[in-house]
């Protein structure tokens, strides 16, 4: 019994941050910061849409999320999108060859980031604090309690 109630607990996460991510949502239900002019120069050269949410342009986050025995598993970067990031080096324009063969990734300029320009965080994975768990569930686990006491 307890081990099929974790189960549902993690497929109905995972369900719950493929929607956050697909959405644009973050765990409070407020839409998530929305893209800068960086991220719409690397969209445009990768063609990416510019009107997906923030975190699901390509969808490899997004078809990452999976339920496992163990928990939920997503592509690392995930989680640093999650928890906001200070980028190493960021896109500032493009160069030459990007304006004839706009699918080069190597046509981007990019500049070390002195002045530690952030990439905010979009969290879209619970943590204990903000995990609640449904009702639903919650009064099954406690009447296979009472059955199991009744035996």
């Amino acid at each position: 019994l307890q081990q099929d109630i974790v189960q549902d607990l993690i497929k109905r996460e995972a369900e719950t941050m493929k929607h956050k991510v697909a959405t644009g949502t973050t765990i409070s239900g407020s839409p998530m910061q929305p893209i800068k002019n960086s991220t719409v120069l690397m969209r445009g050269i990768r063609n990416h849409s510019m009107n997906t949410p923030p975190l699901n342009a390509s969808g490899k986050l997004l078809n990452s999320i999976k339920a496992t025995k163990k928990g939920v598993s997503l592509k690392t970067y995930g989680v640093y999108q999650n928890d906001g990031y200070t980028p190493k080096k960021i896109p500032v324009g493009l160069s030459k060859q990007a304006v004839k063969k706009s699918k080069s990734k190597r046509s981007v300029f990019f500049k070390k980031n002195t002045k530690n320009i952030k990439v905010p965080a979009r969290q879209f994975i619970n943590t204990e604090a903000t995990y609640g768990i449904s009702k639903e569930l919650l009064g099954k686990f406690i009447k296979g309690i009472h059955e199991a006491l009744k035996k």
